[in-house]
């Protein structure tokens, strides 16, 4: 196990999970404009041009794995996932995570309660989902960049 794959590796993990933050952002944004506005072109999208969507994720899908061959049996692998500094931000980033969703639940009831009931619990869902993900991934990646335990 060198320390060049081992980085490397870590690289396409943190690299494919920022392409993630982006997806679910997109994804969130189209729900939550299909909740405000569903008139509007962004909120159209997926319904005009549905293809975008899997041809997208497969291109970003192969880029990204193109450099890097990740095999989850490799040393390298198995170094980064059982690493317990990363656990510990794994951990340290869900905690913080569950709550800005639990505060951030009653400033989404005041700006939902102006729609009708559906659309305000379709939007509900999606804000308190969005929320959660881009959060969570977010500090992870953050947490994940420090690197003062070394």
């Amino acid at each position: 196990m060198t320390t060049n794959q081992t980085e490397s590796i870590l690289r396409l993990a943190r690299r494919n999970l920022f392409i993630v933050l982006l997806l679910i952002l997109l994804l969130g944004g189209t729900l939550l404009s299909n909740v405000f506005q569903p008139d509007s072109p962004f909120s159209r999208w997926p319904s005009e041009l549905p293809w975008l969507l899997p041809v997208g994720m497969v291109i970003l899908f192969t880029t990204s794995m193109a450099r890097v061959r990740w095999d989850p049996q490799s040393p390298e692998v198995r170094a980064i996932l059982s690493d317990e500094w990363r656990r510990l931000n794994l951990h340290r980033a869900m905690r913080i995570a569950f709550f800005i969703v639990l505060i951030a639940q009653v400033p989404q009831t005041f700006l939902f309660m102006q729609l009708p009931v559906l659309r305000a619990l379709m939007g509900m869902a999606t804000a308190t989902i969005t929320l959660a993900m881009s959060a969570f991934l977010a500090l992870f990646l953050i947490f994940d960049r420090d690197t003062s335990h070394e």
